[in-house]
């Protein structure tokens, strides 16, 4: 599978629109669509942040390795302090539909 396949299929998994991931990852949509199908690459910040999203390694998104790794990793705090800033920015409406998304996603994941 090529980087956009995987993005897409890792974004399908989660049941998420390409607009609630590119603005997740502060990045326009058609950006993201450009992704997906191969015709641009993310910058190295931008891949870490889709693996850390995503919790996969940045090797299975580079095609490093096959295998799809759940990454543990703690975020830092500037990354913690980024993602507040940005969940800030939504509205109630989605601030409810995200968390609850979280919620369900990452039960028991430690």
């Amino acid at each position: 599978m090529t980087f956009g396949q995987k993005l897409k299929s890792l974004r399908e998994k989660k049941g998420i629109t390409q607009r609630e991931l590119a603005d997740l990852l502060n990045i326009t949509r058609s950006r993201l669509s450009l992704y997906e199908i191969d015709d641009r690459q993310p910058d190295h910040d931008l891949t870490v942040q889709i693996a850390n999203f995503f919790g996969v390694s940045t090797d299975y998104l580079l095609g490093k390795t096959s295998k799809v790794e759940r990454n543990s990793r703690e975020l830092t705090p500037e990354e913690k302090e980024d993602w507040r800033e940005r969940f800030k920015n939504f509205s109630a409406e989605d601030q409810k539909e995200w968390l609850a998304w979280f919620i369900d996603n990452f039960k028991g994941s430690k």
